[in-house]
């Protein structure tokens, strides 16, 4: 049997112009139950082969998307959802991780673009960095190994100040409900110098408001013809139905 795949284009295209974010003949499927722009389904496998910093092998193998978040951020009492997917991969004996996020635009045909999020640090909860150097609208970059370091520097998007107030429901790998929390979230970009390339870097902070949990993300926007999805989760349903191995 062959596998289902399409690029994320059709995926997009699929969802766009079908007017829906989940797909109605299959409610059971917890995946369909949150904003899901690209119907993918944890199982499924996620190729970006122009991707440098990714083994040979897991550009050409692909990576195991294990986790889906819908993030809803709330402006003037109205949401504005956008989705991350967590692909895991080998780097050598060591499990690593990088998400996708796809933010919806209102162009028709929807702009056919991603940005690739990779972490840059994890934390509790730091005082200076929540009531001074956030609300300032900038953010330096320092190396986790010395906080002395700074290096980067990063403006606010559209020159804000406050943090979005955001509900995160999210679909962890091997649980069969969906779980939600609430985070601020800032975001931040720089343009890149002639020796980094051409673009913008991204650069996002956020706060679980419970705990107090901060991390921050590095991210680089690719087109979405860039990235095959492999429907993997779909095709061993099939092979099972069919009583294949």
């Amino acid at each position: 049997m062959a596998r289902q795949k399409r690029t994320l284009v059709q995926a997009v295209m699929d969802l766009f112009f079908d007017g829906s974010s989940t797909v109605a003949s299959e409610p059971e499927v917890l995946e369909f139950s949150i904003f899901n722009p690209l119907i993918a389904r944890r199982g499924d496998t996620i190729k970006i082969p122009s991707l440098s910093f990714l083994p040979e092998d897991v550009a050409r193998i692909g990576m195991d998307l294990v986790e889906i978040d819908e993030y809803s951020r709330v402006i003037d009492g109205k949401s504005y959802p956008f989705t991350d997917y967590l692909c895991r991969y080998r780097m050598g004996s060591v499990d690593e991780y990088l998400t996708l996020r796809m933010i919806p635009r209102d162009d028709r045909p929807p702009q056919n673009s991603m940005i690739v999020l990779t972490k840059d640090w994890e934390d509790v909860y730091q005082e200076g960095l929540h009531k001074k150097e956030l609300p300032s609208g900038q953010y330096r970059v320092r190396n986790p190994k010395d906080h002395r370091r700074v290096g980067a520097v990063y403006e606010r998007v559209a020159g804000l100040r406050s943090p979005y107030k955001v509900i995160v429901r999210e679909i962890k790998e091997n649980e069969d409900s969906v779980s939600r929390y609430d985070l601020q979230l800032w975001d931040f970009v720089r343009t890149l110098s002639t020796e980094e390339g051409v673009g913008q870097e991204f650069y996002f902070v956020e706060m679980e408001t419970e705990s107090g949990m901060m991390r921050g993300y590095v991210g680089k926007e690719i087109s979405a013809d860039e990235v095959e999805l492999i429907k993997t989760q779909a095709v061993k349903e099939q092979r099972a139905d069919l009583g294949l191995a």
